[in-house]
């Protein structure tokens, strides 16, 4: 495949594109969502022997979610590693005791460009409160 032209149809928080693509001679329209890079990580508290999801408000399912602790890599920055530091602070109140990288993957290929990077976190000690609901779950 190889893409021919793209066209901006929507700039906002997200990038929506239309792409031109050449498939064996072929000129076919697809749609792509640009989404950007994402750190989130699988929180363990030591102290407790549980992982830690948080509850938060998501448009695309319209309504509250737990999950693992995720945030936007911001691109002025380009640290995946800082960026979910910060997160897991942020959303949960524990600084992170130790990083470990598990992998890279793009969730949703066909049509997003979104990348996750994805962190096994430690952590021990409440520093602040998060603004996440907390959910512990058992090892």
């Amino acid at each position: 495949m190889n893409i021919k032209g793209e066209e901006i149809l929507h700039k906002g928080f997200y990038t929506f594109k239309k792409l031109l693509v050449d498939y064996k001679g072929e000129t076919l329209e697809r749609e792509q969502i640009d989404i950007g890079r994402v750190a989130a990580a699988l929180v363990y508290n030591t102290q407790r022997n549980t992982y830690l999801l948080v509850k938060q408000y998501r448009f695309g399912a319209g309504q509250p979610l737990q999950e693992i602790v995720a945030g936007m890599v911001d691109n002025r920055q380009n640290d995946p590693q800082q960026t979910i530091r910060k997160e897991v602070e942020e959303e949960t109140g524990y600084r992170v005791d130790r990083l470990e990288q598990l992998m890279d993957f793009y969730p949703s290929p066909g049509a997003s460009t979104e990348k996750v990077y994805l962190y096994y976190a430690e952590v021990s000690q409440k520093t602040a409160e998060g603004v996440g609901l907390i959910r512990s779950m058992k090892r």
